[in-house]
């Protein structure tokens, strides 16, 4: 070890005087002197008191050791010292040498380890047979885990801890559930792992104490790897060997690509999102250049936090839940919503699958019509995720919902973004409303539901009144709106524009339209 690396151990404080002609050679030793002591040789310290040094005389003055002579300048000040010396203040020779020592033998497993890892660099011939190098220098096991929480490598020394619910969930399950996400405060420690470039200890009541270190692989954040405190605690020189193992694990994954293939083909699926141009048989071409071969019978379902307040990593363990539950499926986090890629001819049993874990997490997805271009994937993509805004404005009563059941309220949002919405509406229709709001009465929502059901007794039956009553509401919605044959076209204006004012109920207050 470098002298100016390891009198670090030494109090700035406390060093009085350095006199030193090379600060850069290397110490492989550090020893007390004692009347006994008679090869001073270079690389090595001698730490001294003043009484000592007066006794061994001039034995050492002229050796190229280096001496740490304990006092303070007074006592040294009438004495003939050695060449290379260092006075530092104290009156205790033990603590002193335990410093020097213990910083020595500190380095050098550090620098053992820096070299065993290297070669293991170059001998391994898998990323499982390096993490079983470093967890045998470290004495703890080692696990790789992609940024969604994946375990995609361990060691040797597997880790089935009872005491500690992470584990135990990674190792069983293969990530981290969305359960614990929530009991653990996950988000926030991800989030932590993401922005800490150097390795930092995790330490909680809850679970055993870990050593993480983000990976950095293509310039791009890859997840980290961790060692676990399970079979003793940690030594001071971990951290220092989990950075120097940052480095060799970074250049090993950019050498070998352990993502599986689902990960490519997400990748494919990002450009289309990007608005990369390619023709239909361009796109197949490059994706075959990956092993993805396409069938052109494609679904697609985006999944929502109907809370929205689920955070990106929240998202992640759902997203780690359905790829075991739908491994055929490649699924994507965009925007903080999930969306499930299938390339089938019947998703029918899927969704019945599906539905149950929405439920279970109170989420919403929107399932698309089958399509059969896969450069239609974007444009797909963006009606559900219209459909999904559309919560807050028709409130779904359902977890799964289709795309098909809301293409005119796409229609009708697509016309509002242009203004003047308001234009499309039947006045007629309008004034019932008007009339409604003033009276307190519900002719015009009694009107829709009859329309919608086509059937005066279905729409009596629903409102939960007699067929009679119901017949009076129509007659009077007839009186007041001056409607009296209802044509297949009138019908339909009628239909759309209910479904307008149930994204734009603010239309109802302005009293001068059309």
């Amino acid at each position: 070890m470098k002298l100016s690396v390891l009198i670090e151990a030494l109090s700035a404080e406390n060093v009085e005087e350095i006199h030193i002609k090379d600060m850069s050679q290397n110490i492989c030793q550090v020893c007390n002197l004692s009347l006994t002591s008679v090869a001073f040789t270079k690389n090595i310290i001698y730490v001294v008191t003043a009484p000592v040094l007066l006794e061994v005389g001039d034995g050492c003055l002229e050796a190229p050791s280096i001496f740490i002579l304990l006092g303070n300048l007074n006592d040294f000040i009438d004495m003939q010292k050695p060449e290379n010396y260092i006075i530092y203040q104290s009156d205790a020779p033990g603590e002193v040498f335990t410093a020097l020592l213990s910083k020595l033998n500190l380095e050098s497993r550090i620098l053992e380890a820096e070299l065993a890892i290297s070669r293991a660099l170059f001998d391994c011939t898998s990323i499982k047979d390096l993490l079983d190098v470093a967890a045998s220098i470290l004495g703890n096991p080692i696990l790789l885990q992609d940024f969604t929480t994946r375990l995609l490598v361990h060691s040797a020394n597997e880790v089935m801890a009872a005491d500690d619910e992470i584990l135990n969930s990674v190792f069983r399950m293969g990530y981290v559930t969305s359960e614990l996400f929530q009991k653990y405060d996950y988000a926030n420690v991800l989030e932590q792992i993401k922005n800490t470039p150097q390795t930092f200890l995790l330490k909680s009541p809850k679970k055993r104490e870990r050593l993480i270190c983000r990976l950095i692989v293509n310039r791009r954040y890859f997840g980290w790897f961790l060692t676990v405190a399970y079979n003793h605690p940690f030594k001071d020189s971990d951290i220092e060997i989990m950075n120097f193992l940052c480095g060799a694990l970074q250049l090993f994954l950019e050498k070998e690509n352990i993502l599986p293939n689902t990960t490519r083909s997400e990748n494919l699926l990002q450009e289309l999102i990007q608005d990369a141009k390619y023709s239909e048989a361009e796109f197949k071409k490059r994706a075959e250049g990956f092993s993805w071969m396409l069938h052109d019978h494609y679904y697609i379902i985006a999944i929502s936090d109907k809370t929205g307040k689920a955070e990106s990593r929240m998202m992640m363990s759902y997203r780690n839940h359905l790829s075991l539950i739908f491994p055929e499926a490649i699924i994507l986090e965009v925007n903080r919503k999930l969306i499930l890629f299938f390339d089938t001819k019947e998703v029918g049993i899927c969704l019945n699958v599906l539905e149950a874990f929405l439920e279970k997490y109170d989420l919403l997805a929107v399932c698309s019509n089958q399509f059969h271009k896969i450069t239609d994937f974007a444009y797909i993509l963006n009606q559900l995720l219209m459909v999904i805004g559309l919560e807050k404005s028709l409130h779904f009563n359902k977890s799964l919902i289709h795309y098909q059941d809301y293409i005119m309220y796409c229609a009708i949002k697509k016309i509002g973004r242009e203004g003047h919405i308001q234009y499309f509406c039947m006045p007629e229709l309008l004034e019932v409303f008007r009339y409604d709001h003033k009276y307190g009465t519900s002719f015009a929502y009694s009107k829709r539901i009859a329309l919608e059901l086509a059937s005066v007794t279905a729409a009596a039956q629903k409102l939960g009144i007699h067929r009679n009553t119901m017949e009076y509401r129509l007659r009077k919605f007839n009186d007041l709106s001056g409607i009296s044959n209802y044509t297949a076209d009138i019908v339909e204006r009628l239909l759309f524009t209910y479904k307008i004012l149930d994204l734009y109920p603010e239309i109802l207050e302005e009293k001068d339209i059309l």
